[in-house]
């Protein structure tokens, strides 16, 4: 797999591609023929024209240009209004 960052939005517009947003990174598997790559994005597979990426070289670190927008700025106590009962793993049930 090779790293790659995307350079313009792209909308996919076929259940079989991949879409992508400037400055996201994604790891190419294959070359499908000279206008399309096939590869992967927070665990997505799909296809993507080669236009809209630039190669990352081997050296550089695989970082996203944006920063990630949630971020915990303080702790503090909440009251629950309704129940919920998490469905995965990563979701806390709670009663109100």
């Amino acid at each position: 797999m090779r790293p790659a960052r995307a350079k313009f939005d792209f909308k996919a517009q076929t259940l079989k591609e991949l879409p992508l947003q400037k400055g996201d990174i994604v790891y190419i598997y294959k070359q499908i023929d000279q206008n399309w790559y096939e590869g992967e994005h927070h665990g997505r597979v799909g296809i993507f024209p080669r236009s809209y990426i630039e190669l990352l070289p081997p050296a550089e670190k695989a970082q996203p240009k944006k920063p990630s927008p949630l971020q915990v700025l303080e702790y503090g106590d909440a009251i629950a209004k309704f129940n919920f009962n998490g469905d995965t793993q990563v979701e806390m049930s709670f009663r109100k």
